[in-house]
């Protein structure tokens, strides 16, 4: 994992569905890529405390480490996995508008 220190997501497409999105694109671990998709549910727009408007997004997907090239494999004394294949990538995003330039 020293060598590859990131895991990275280049988003291709955003779709829509009332307020379900899907976000799919490149997801790369251990330099290697695949084309995924998350499921993102949108929550919002609300205001904060101080007037702004947010919205949230949450998102999870499970993928097989080996796909990624994770390939460590050390056995439990009967012979049992020590870690599984899967890995679940959560991710939580707040997001508020830009503001317009030339404003501070």
């Amino acid at each position: 994992m020293q060598n590859y220190p990131e895991i990275t997501f280049k988003s291709k497409r955003i779709k829509k569905d009332g307020d379900a999105l899907t976000v799919t694109g490149d997801l790369t671990i251990m330099g290697v890529t695949k084309e995924v998709t998350f499921p993102f549910e949108l929550v919002g727009p609300v205001a904060d405390p101080w007037g702004n408007q947010r919205i949230g997004l949450a998102a999870s997907l499970t993928v097989n480490r080996y796909d990624f090239g994770m390939g460590f494999d050390r056995k439990l004394k009967g012979g049992e996995p020590m870690i599984g294949s899967d890995i679940m990538i959560s991710l939580s995003l707040e997001a508020i508008p830009a503001k317009e330039s030339g404003t501070h």
